[in-house]
């Protein structure tokens, strides 16, 4: 009997033993656990606190955080807005060297601009001042890309497929993706092309009015509405990963980057074919010249099965030798939703052109 009572209190002192031992391990997890959480909540106040860093920049110039992926290795500033006609109001003038470039809301783009006159409006400003590289677009691009806010769904899609978009800025509202937009063009005496239908906004002076004038389309019920926290797929603003906001880096006016690829040959294309056809942007094969991180998205994913699924922007090489392959990128009012985003690329133009049909404008960049 006596036996028996040692034993179980014997067994009953073990289980006691397991059972704080059990304890002290679930103890020490959960310990791990909270560490493991404060350094990861620590890690994320450095990356904001890094990313909260700021270049000066100047004025209405925003800093964006270099990104070695996309090709640049020096945060930089770029224009927050398109560039327009400084004391002038409308920008849709034939260009006269005497004008100077200037980065603000009100008036219309400064368009009817080639590449090689875009850049030196923006050198003319002073040193340091630049046509973006088209490493510098990228860089922005991905910035956009990895913001949530930027999502119709305020997440982010770094790897694998989905059928979520990003917001595409003034396009084309009229008809199946803002295809009615488009008209034969025509040319004036001068040789000056006249542009496609619709025409570049002004910007707003206030973030929060990301939809900033619009009005209501004939097929509508009432006009985009949205703010910084409203995603609207014709919102005009994207926020960067440093909660700065860029206005127009798609739709309203093509932009001009300083990237120049005068071969048709030498421009990415699908199984080498040469020909004239728009393609999504990640469908593709890159060249020696053409790299993949020149136009491709941060995710290389995201292929689409139908029409510029992601708004993503689609890209068109042309088969022109030497008179084209000048890059324009993010895309215009009348491209609409089957062509605008901000990877959008066109390259049907040379730089030094005179006779431009679609309406294109430029931004500029500030070095450091």
């Amino acid at each position: 009997m006596v036996k028996n009572i040692v034993k179980i209190m014997i067994i009953i002192f073990l289980i006691a033993i397991m059972l704080v031992g059990c304890t002290m391990e679930n103890n020490n997890i959960k310990s791990i656990n909270k560490i493991d959480n404060l350094e990861q909540e620590e890690q994320e106040e450095q990356k904001e606190e890094l990313i909260k860093t700021k270049i000066e920049c100047p004025n209405n110039f925003i800093p964006v955080i270099s990104n070695l992926k996309a090709g640049t290795t020096d945060d930089f500033c770029i224009a927050k807005y398109e560039m327009k006609i400084k004391g002038m109001d409308d920008g849709d003038v034939i260009y006269d060297e005497e004008y100077i470039a200037e980065s603000r809301a009100s008036g219309t783009p400064w368009k009817n601009i080639n590449l090689i006159q875009a850049k030196s409006e923006c050198q003319e400003l002073g040193k340091r001042y630049d046509l973006p590289s088209n490493e510098e677009w990228m860089t922005v691009a991905y910035s956009i890309e990895s913001t949530p806010s930027n999502w119709n769904d305020n997440k982010t899609h770094f790897i694998g497929t989905t059928n979520s978009k990003l917001n595409i800025g003034h396009s084309c509202r009229k008809g199946i993706m803002g295809i009615d937009c488009r008209k034969i063009a025509e040319t004036t005496e001068n040789g000056r092309g006249i542009a496609y239908s619709g025409e570049g906004l002004a910007a707003g002076n206030d973030d929060n009015d990301a939809c900033f004038g619009y009005v209501k389309g004939d097929n509508e019920s009432e006009k985009p509405i949205c703010d910084a926290n409203t995603w609207n797929l014709f919102r005009r603003t994207h926020k960067l990963n440093n909660d700065e906001i860029i206005w127009d880096f798609s739709g309203n006016v093509w932009e001009w980057v300083d990237w120049y690829i005068p071969l048709a040959k030498d421009r990415a294309r699908i199984d080498g074919d040469i020909n004239g056809d728009f393609l999504e942007i990640n469908d593709p094969e890159p060249t020696e010249i053409m790299i993949e991180s020149s136009y491709k998205s941060l995710n290389k994913d995201l292929k689409s099965t139908k029409l510029n699924q992601n708004r993503l922007g689609r890209y068109h090489p042309t088969i022109v030798n030497n008179n084209a392959g000048a890059a324009m990128r993010g895309g215009n009012y009348m491209q609409g939703e089957y062509n605008n985003g901000i990877y959008a690329l066109g390259m049907g133009y040379s730089p030094n052109t005179n006779h431009l049909i679609c309406e294109v404008g430029f931004r500029c960049v500030y070095r450091p």
